[in-house]
């Protein structure tokens, strides 16, 4: 879509070059600036969903992903058979700690991919020819931008409930099964 839009710009820029070297009515370079701004405008809002979008898509990682952790982390420390399966199954806590180390790395990696997208986009609009046009600062545009200081602070936030799943994984030990000895 981007690539769409720079070719739009340079033709239309070709075509304003073309008719003020001709002599064209002015009439009709007018109308050529008026359309560099409605394409220009519209780029702009493209960009801004884009933007919008993206921090959603963030929004929903982070908080689906402590959703998750939760659950998981009310399910081994309330589940009593939960915690007897797991500490009589080396090969089950082991499957259980690989799965949840790669769910958080991939979690992990998600977080800042979207956050050098959303650097990305805003850096697009902040270079966009509405944003410069029309002087728009950028607390105008910027209010979804996920930083690459966001991103982190939400890895490390949720790295350790990561962690303190993987810890009270490993440290189960061969639980007694109170009715097996009574």
């Amino acid at each position: 879509m981007l690539c769409i839009t720079v070719v739009a710009v340079i033709k239309l820029t070709i075509f304003s070059s073309l008719a003020m070297a001709s002599g064209v009515e002015p009439a009709i370079a007018a109308s050529t600036q008026q359309i560099d701004t409605v394409h220009a405008e519209s780029t702009f809002k493209l960009l801004h969903t884009a933007s919008k979008d993206n921090y959603e898509a963030w929004t929903s990682n982070v908080w689906g992903t402590v959703g998750f952790l939760i659950i998981v982390l009310g399910w081994i420390l309330s589940s009593k058979n939960a915690r007897l399966f797991l500490s009589r199954k080396h090969r089950a806590r082991m499957v259980a700690i690989i799965t949840v180390g790669i769910i958080a790395a991939i979690n992990m990696v998600l977080n800042v991919d979207l956050a050098r997208q959303s650097t990305d986009i805003q850096e697009t609009l902040a270079q966009s020819a509405y944003a410069t046009t029309m002087g728009l600062e950028e607390k105008h545009y910027a209010r979804y931008h996920v930083s690459y200081c966001r991103a982190i602070l939400s890895d490390i936030i949720v790295g350790s409930m990561f962690v303190l799943i993987v810890y009270l994984l490993m440290s189960l030990k061969k639980l007694e099964d109170p009715e097996s000895t009574a």
